[in-house]
This record gives C-alpha cells, structure tokens and sequence, in this order.
C-alpha cells in the first residue's frame, strides 16, 4: 500500500468526504479501527484552530495506515491463497475433468487462477487496492463453480463479493451480463478470458471466434477505464487485431 494512498484515506475521513465503512471496505481493516481514527480528528475543536497540528496527524495516520495495511497483505500472503487455490482444484473439483485445463487434459487447472493473479500483479499503473484485491479474487474465482468448497475464511468481505460477481451459471449469462458488472469485474474477467484463449486450442473454430469477440469487447471496456494496461496489450495481440 502507497503512503499517497493511505494520506488519501485519512484525508477523506477528516474532510468528511470518505465514510468510515467505506474507509474499511477499501483496506480491509476493521470499523473500528477508523472510527479511533475520527475520535483523533474531532474529539475536540483546537486541530480546527492549528492547520499545523491537522497536518502533523494527518501525516502520522496515514504513516500509520500503510504500515498497518502493509500488515495486512503479509498476513494474507502470496502464498496462502496460491495454496487455497491449489487445494481446492486439485483435491475438490467437482468432477476429475475440472481438475485439468481441458486443453491436454493433465495440466493442473490451478496453472488458469495462478496466471491470472500474476499477470494483475505485474500492472504497474493500477491501484495498489486493486492490485491487491484483485490477485486474491483471481486466485479464489473459479472456486465456487468448479469446487465442492467454499471460500476460505481468511478472505475479505470484498473478495467475496468480486469473487460472487464473476460467478455465473453459464457462458452465455456471463456474456449478457458482464456489462452491468462493476468495471473492477470486467477487468478481472478480461485475465479470465485472455488466459483461456492463451491454452484455447480445444476450442472449435466457432467457440474461438465467438469468445475472442466477447474478449475484445471486454478489452475495449478496460482499456477505456483503465488505460492500455499488459492485458489490454496482450489480448489484442491474441486476438490478432493489432
């Protein structure tokens, strides 16, 4: 987590402009924790006298904030959701063929969520929230449809509902109703997508086109929210169209 990012959530709370709910579902930390935070800004009138004193604790919390979130993305490590990911394909899937990408049928179908998770982690230019929230929702997004688990109890409130809003019952509910997802899930979805069409060789010459179609349209989407992120770069590049 940046310390720009950090001075950004405690600036928002002291102007009023940033709610201590909101505070918490940006950094996973508790309410409590922000709501210390607000006691600290307005238990009394003198830091509404000294702009200095406002600016001094101002500096201290969101130093604060980004040693206590940088905490936090140790304890749920790289490692550990990696391991669930692992787990749950490997030794849950729903039936054996789910446990293999369907192009070799031997490949461990872990290798899909594992490349997805590392390619979002390799964007410079997004936010280190959804850098982070992101590779965890990548890593846990095929649990619910291919496994017989649930999602493990370390994750956030927000991981699961990213990871509940890339869940769909079927190919064609995901491609009618991605477009009234949040832009975070059609950037997600994009890895998704770029990663099948990478090992897609299984797919008929109709399937190829019809999910390539639906990829570039994903593309432009992010592309327009986002600017032209490696995934963008690379999914054209697939697709052949630049």
């Amino acid at each position: 987590m940046s310390y720009e990012w950090s001075r950004e959530i405690i600036v928002g709370i002291r102007n009023e402009t940033l709610s201590i709910h909101q505070a918490a579902q940006r950094t996973g930390l508790p309410e409590e924790y922000f709501r210390e935070v607000d006691t600290i800004f307005w238990e009394g009138d003198m830091f509404q006298a000294l702009p200095d004193d406002f600016e001094r604790v101002t500096t201290n919390l969101a130093r604060k904030l980004k040693k206590d979130t940088d905490d936090r993305f140790r304890d749920k490590s790289l490692q550990t959701f990696i391991d669930a990911s692992i787990t749950a394909h490997g030794k849950h899937s729903r039936t054996p063929s789910k446990a293999v990408r369907k192009w070799d049928g031997k490949t461990p179908y872990s290798v899909h969520p594992i490349w997805c998770a590392m390619m979002l982690l390799h964007e410079t230019t997004l936010h280190e929230h959804v850098r982070i929230t992101g590779f965890q929702t990548l890593l846990l997004h095929d649990v619910l449809e291919d496994t017989t688990v649930m999602l493990p109890t370390l994750v956030s409130e927000e991981v699961r509902r990213w990871v509940h809003d890339m869940t769909f019952a079927s190919s064609d509910e995901e491609m009618e109703t991605i477009w009234d997802k949040p832009p975070v899930i059609q950037l997600l979805k994009l890895y998704d997508k770029v990663s099948n069409l990478m090992d897609g060789a299984w797919m008929s010459k109709e399937k190829r086109a019809r999910y390539t179609e639906y990829t570039m349209k994903l593309c432009a989407e992010v592309e327009q929210t986002y600017g032209a992120l490696n995934i963008v770069k690379l999914a054209h590049a697939i697709a052949g169209s630049r």
